[in-house]
């Protein structure tokens, strides 16, 4: 994630820059014509300047701070770069007075070609397409209720990968998510602000090695562009883990096996939560809080009458079972898509499907640090698979959020978390009464592996 050179040196007790900062004296080289990079820049941070400190592969750095970079469209930077006969470069990026962007010490690994970067995240994609303005990308959903919420977009079932369960969603690629949701449709949303969205889900990503199934979601709370005059922090402090807010994973594991995820007296599933699953397919549920270290996170496991009860055999705690799950502050997206308004200015889930109404909120001024990041780990052991079956049967996901006693999100989106948006809340006619009905989900889940 994006610190200060002060910052990540107090962290650290080293500098953590000096692996990017060529020797005294040492000059920029001067590679022979050939691949170029045009690198963006996420001017996120409001610094006054940006500069690009770069080596290309095989070359030397930049003398410091490096080339300045110029103004591309709003919200970005960039410079193009020539390398020369290298297929890539190292970059850092800082204000010229000492503030620096080094991905936390590591640096980034850019390609030639159109780069861009921006959270700590970096794409492939030119933010800047277009007649000079800011528009969202392209949509590529097929939900009927909004053109760019996707499942398996383009194909996508995730990928083979190593993952450091940490918060920070360096290793995740744009490929490999395999649900994508919106910003902005947290159903708080449409009776106003004054409770913030901070639990408002806007991709879920997958990926596997040979003992672990790795999943990572974003977060995104974009009151500062759709309602500044709110403030940030809103609720919970703008931050998902600042609450104990349960959040739950239902996974379609066995193609044999499946329930509707109810408790085996119903109406609810496991921990009370007011959901269910029409399709009949899920097999394991995993709930936890939205703050690590809070209660007893379990993954639950269908009985033999195939319903979920608190029985020992059919629950395995978290820590049992080696599942762990952490989070950062930050943006794990290049663009953050989502409809600039609020219901006291008339947004109605309707709106959704309006492909028109959407904007790439970044752009607009958004500050990707009020977004979070979480990533999970879960041993393919407690699922009773390995790689070999993860990758020639694959699983279904669902990733739900809560809020109350109910949910109000999910990825894949399914327009269960919506169908009570404008209604009034029952004790609280402010908000919600997302927060308390029973969900009933549809919408296929997202598979990984296959």
């Amino acid at each position: 994630m994006k610190r200060p050179l002060a910052a990540a040196a107090a962290a650290s007790g080293a500098m953590a820059l000096l692996a990017a900062v060529p020797a005294a004296g040492t000059a920029t080289a001067a590679p022979a014509a050939g691949n170029s990079a045009t690198v963006f820049y996420s001017t996120a941070s409001n610094w006054t300047q940006h500069y690009l400190h770069y080596q290309p592969v095989g070359g030397a750095w930049t003398t410091v701070p490096g080339v300045a970079m110029e103004a591309a469209c709003t919200g970005w930077v960039k410079k193009t770069v020539d390398l020369g006969s290298a297929s890539g470069l190292r970059a850092t990026f800082n204000n010229g007075s000492g503030t620096w962007d080094n991905n936390g010490g590591r640096n980034y690994s850019l390609s030639s070609g159109i780069v861009t970067v921006a959270g700590g995240v970096t794409g492939s994609t030119d933010p800047c397409a277009g007649s000079g303005t800011d528009p969202a990308p392209d949509p590529g959903g097929t939900d009927p209720q909004g053109p760019y919420y996707a499942t398996n977009p383009g194909g996508q079932v995730g990928r083979a990968a190593a993952v450091t369960v940490d918060g920070n969603p360096a290793e995740w690629t744009k490929n490999m998510i395999v649900a994508q949701g919106v910003a902005n449709d947290d159903p708080r949303i449409f009776r106003g602000s004054h409770e913030g969205p901070v639990y408002d889900l806007y991709s879920l990503s997958a990926a596997w090695d040979d003992a672990n199934l790795y999943l990572m979601w974003q977060f995104t709370n974009v009151t500062d562009v759709t309602d500044p005059a709110q403030g940030y922090p809103t609720s919970d402090n703008g931050k998902p883990y600042q609450g104990d807010i349960p959040q739950s994973i239902a996974l379609d594991v066995d193609p044999g096996r499946g329930s509707k995820g109810l408790l085996e007296n119903g109406p609810a599933g496991p921990w009370g939560l007011r959901t269910s699953f029409t399709g009949g397919q899920v097999d394991h549920i995993a709930d936890f809080s939205s703050k690590p270290g809070v209660g007893q996170p379990a993954l639950f496991s269908l009985n033999a009458a195939g319903t979920f009860d608190y029985a020992p055999a059919n629950v395995q705690h978290f820590t049992a079972a080696g599942i762990t799950y952490r989070h950062a502050d930050g943006l794990a997206s290049a663009e953050v898509t989502g409809i600039k308004a609020t219901g006291n200015a008339g947004y109605r889930p309707a709106d959704l499907a309006d492909a028109g109404k959407y904007q790439n909120l970044l752009a607009a001024g958004h500050d990707p640090d009020q977004d979070t990041t979480y990533e999970m780990k879960i041993p393919l052991t407690s699922l009773k698979i390995d790689r070999a079956t993860l990758e020639s049967r694959g699983l279904g996901v669902m990733l739900v959020s809560t809020f109350g006693q109910s949910a109000i999100g999910s990825l894949p989106h399914d327009p269960a978390v919506l169908d009570k948006a404008t209604e009034p809340y029952s004790s609280d006619n402010s908000t919600s009464q997302e927060k308390e009905d029973y969900d009933a989900f549809g919408v296929p889940f997202a598979r990984v592996g296959r």
